[in-house]
């Protein structure tokens, strides 16, 4: 694209949303005078840590007196400055909905989005000299200085809650609860509360656009394809399922008319407010490596969770069911689960090894398995993994369980 082009696009965005970006800082800059603590993180934190975040700090602080502000390029769900009933959430737009491109919000680039963040947070220091603020990256320096760990760890920490401590339940608004509730009796033509006792969740998560992340390729789901035959057999035993993720599900929305699956384009409804109600009202969550399974981890109490195609080999979650991204050798032979889970345990790539998702087959399996176990333990019942694993790994220290007909499945 040529330079004077460039330019001027960049200027387009600035006028639109320039005005979006100054009513936000007022806003928040009212809010935050009464606050004593201010956490600001710039744009490039996703959905999910604005929700485990947000709960990490409001244990380590007085959460009444705090509030945790996000720059917003439009992966945020706006509905969470409404979710949390202790402590303050708000989000400065540097995108909006109101212009799309190639069916995007309209976004400030990286240069102009740091450049208006610096210009905030230069701002609320000077407002508030006498107040505690934090940015990010002071934020995550210090657990790492607390607990003696490197950024994977400090990672995990700020997601994972100790058992004995359950987060509080994210909330819905009450006429988003019941404009909700209302389209799905009618989508399945049953009363809301035979529903919910079938409802299993699917978060999809397809990233990689973005060449400044290259880890998001290989965070991504499985190909649509290969849930299709797992959507079909639930779909005999049953279950209603519905769908949230960052996936174009317009794309395939013949095939979830046929599967009879609930998602936001079916609805047409607003996918942030079916994100949250599916999170909250369903008894499974299947979901990806990704901030979409932080969403079922705010309810109380949470659900049943499996998480698929985890990368790296230590990602771990309390109380979930985890499988890990496969790895083939130079011959083409699969690696013992044991050998990813203990010797590569914090790799998202291994040198001279090809990393795949899982397939039809293998989706399915661990599916069944994951339903069969839950639908006889409970949520915090304790279980041993059926291999040994290394004592530095995360999985043994956040309890998680590692899915059994993954592990057969690499044996």
């Amino acid at each position: 694209m040529h330079p004077l082009t460039q330019s001027f696009i960049s200027l387009i965005k600035k006028i639109i949303i320039i005005p979006i970006f100054t009513l936000n800082c007022i806003n928040t800059i009212v809010l935050s005078i009464n606050k004593k603590n201010i956490f600001i993180f710039h744009h490039g934190w996703g959905a999910g840590v604005a929700l485990s975040d947000t709960e990490y700090i409001r244990r380590k602080f007085d959460p009444a007196s705090t509030i945790v502000i996000f720059f917003n390029n439009g992966k945020h769900n706006y509905l969470l400055q409404q979710a949390f009933t202790d402590i303050t959430l708000r989000f400065i737009n540097i995108s909006s909905n109101l212009i799309k491109v190639k069916n995007k919000n309209l976004c400030l680039n990286k240069h102009d989005s740091i450049k208006f963040y610096q210009f905030f947070l230069k701002l609320i220091k000077y407002l508030f000299k006498k107040k505690k603020i934090l940015t990010a990256e002071d934020h995550i320096k210090k657990i790492k200085l607390d607990y003696g760990v490197n950024d994977t760890q400090a990672s995990i920490i700020r997601k994972c809650y100790p058992i004995e401590v359950r987060r509080p339940s994210i909330k819905l608004n009450q006429k988003i609860k019941l404009n909700l509730d209302k389209k799905i009796r009618e989508f399945y033509k049953k009363e809301i509360n035979e529903i919910k006792e079938k409802i299993i969740c699917f978060y999809l998560r397809y990233k990689g656009v973005d060449k400044d992340y290259p880890d998001e390729f290989l965070r991504s789901s499985s190909d649509w394809k290969e849930y299709i035959k797992s959507f079909k057999y639930l779909n005999n035993k049953g279950f209603k399922i519905f769908l949230y993720g960052d996936y174009c599900f317009e794309k395939v929305k013949n095939d979830i008319k046929e599967l009879n699956i609930v998602c936001a384009e079916i609805l047409n409804v607003n996918k942030d407010e079916l994100c949250i109600y599916s999170a909250l009202n369903c008894k499974y969550f299947v979901g990806s490596n990704g901030g979409g399974i932080q969403f079922p981890l705010s309810t109380v109490p949470p659900p049943h969770i499996l998480v698929l195609n985890a990368l790296p080999y230590n990602s771990a979650t309390y109380n979930c069911t985890y499988s890990y991204k496969n790895a083939r050798d130079q011959n083409g032979k699969l690696i013992p689960a044991v050998k990813l889970l203990n010797d590569y345990y914090d790799r998202y790539e291994i040198d001279g090894f090809k990393t795949e998702n899982h397939n039809e087959d293998l989706i399915l399996e661990i599916i069944k398995e994951f339903l069969e176990y839950s639908e006889n333990h409970q949520i915090n019942q304790d279980f041993s993994n059926e291999i040994i694993l290394n004592k530095k790994s995360d999985i043994l220290k956040y309890k998680c369980r590692v899915s059994p007909a993954w592990i057969k499945s690499n044996s």
